[in-house]
Parts: structure tokens; sequence; C-alpha cells
């Protein structure tokens, strides 16, 4: 397993399609805002950032503790819990890359999480970007480059919440995950993240949080784009060329 994050060298069209109904077990991602009490998911240990408020640890490679800490590759990124990053409860993580610019900088699970061969299971986060205009930045969850890997990217150009996720299936001689919410690509001092219910999850047990209808939607005064507010979009795939 690399312990230093992977840059994107190629970015494959954002497709975004409306599913109605069930969900989709696809590269999903929904924007807020979210009923609340709705979904389920196992939130990793120290995933719901309910410590604190305090700095995040951080270290440029792995140290296999069991826990969650800021995974960057150099400068003075830095992670801390917050009440202005909770999504569930009152406290969430802040990823503030400081003077970091460029690829690689991560809040990672440091251990590795026990999966067997042909298990199918949820990797899944409350993703914020208070500031995503003129960001280049991209955001997303994976494994940590095990066997299976895939990312699942953030929708972009939105400030709200989004919830983030998808399935993942072990395959042969695979052991073990990492999970990790990722900023790469062109990172700058200005792509701060907010994350909360960082969640790893069997796929029997999961199921993401629902959205007000577009009636509740005008009732609160929120006025949101369909395609973002109450239905649910999906994004195609976007692997490391």
């Amino acid at each position: 397993m690399s312990n230093q994050l992977f840059s994107l060298t190629k970015i494959s069209p954002l497709a975004l399609l409306l599913a109605s109904g069930g969900w989709v077990a696809h590269a999903n991602a929904i924007v807020g805002p979210f009923n609340p009490g709705t979904g389920s998911w196992n939130v990793l240990p120290q995933g719901d950032f309910e410590f604190g408020p305090q700095a995040i640890r951080s270290s440029s490679n792995y140290q296999l503790r069991g826990d969650l800490f800021l995974l960057v590759a150099a400068g003075s990124g830095t992670a801390s819990t917050s009440p202005v990053a909770a999504q569930v409860g009152s406290l969430g993580a802040v990823i503030q890359p400081g003077t970091f610019t460029g690829s690689g900088i991560a809040l990672s699970y440091d251990g590795r999480i026990p999966v067997n061969p042909g298990d199918q299971y949820v990797l899944s986060a409350f993703i914020r970007r208070p500031t995503p205009d003129g960001s280049a930045a991209h955001i997303y969850i994976d494994n940590g480059n095990n066997p299976g890997d895939h990312q699942t990217f953030t929708l972009p150009n939105t400030s709200q919440w989004q919830f983030v996720w998808d399935v993942y299936t072990m395959p042969a001689g695979g052991t073990g995950i990492t999970p990790r919410v990722v900023l790469d690509f062109n990172v700058n001092p200005n792509d701060v993240v907010y994350v909360d219910q960082f969640a790893y999850t069997p796929l029997s047990q999961f199921q993401p949080p629902s959205v007000p209808e577009p009636g509740m939607l005008s009732l609160l005064g929120l006025t949101l784009p369909v395609a973002w507010g109450w239905k649910r979009a999906r994004l195609n795939d976007r692997k490391l060329g």
C-alpha cells in the first residue's frame, strides 16, 4: 500500500444523471438540506469528530495507529474539529490546506480495516466546500489505493452540504482498506473543506439520507435547482489515468 497520494492526471468529463426512486449503487452525491435522522451508516472510529474542539494530528505517512489523521505530503496543511463543520451533532472536521499547493492532502483512517474478497461495502461522508468558486481542486472519497479502489467525487460549484458515497467490492487477493477524503489535483490555500460522519458500512446495512420534497423546500424558504435539491445526482466514475 502506498503511503503517498496519487495526483489526477486524467479527468473524464463530468456527467450528471438524474435517478428517481430507490438509490443507485454507483458513485452518488446528494446535495442538502437533509431530513434529520434519515439514512443508515456505520461511522468510522472518530469519524463523527465529536472530540475537542481540537487539532487532528498530521503526518506525511501512515503510522497504523487506528484513528483519523491528516495525510499531507508537504506544506502547512492542518485539520481540526470545529462546530462550523458539524452536519450531524456538534462537531465536524475542517481541512485547511494552509501553504499546501498541488496534489496530495487527505483526511485518512490511519490503519487498515479488514475486508474479505467479495465483500461489498460503502464509503460515505458529508462534505462541504464553503468557498467553491474558482477552485481547481478535486474532492473525493476512496479506499486508500487498496484493491478495488476508485474515486467518488463531490459535485462542483455548490457551497451546500453534500452526502457522497459509493459501493466498493473487494477483489480476490484484497485484505483491507484505508478510507480517505482527498483534496487533489490543484489544491490552493482557499480550498477549505468540511467533513462529518465519515463512515464505512457493509452494503446490506447502508441507506443514504433523504431530502425534503420540493414543496417542503419552498416552505423552508430555500431555492435549489431541481437537479441538486431533490433528485439524486450520479457521477461517472473518474479514475487515475
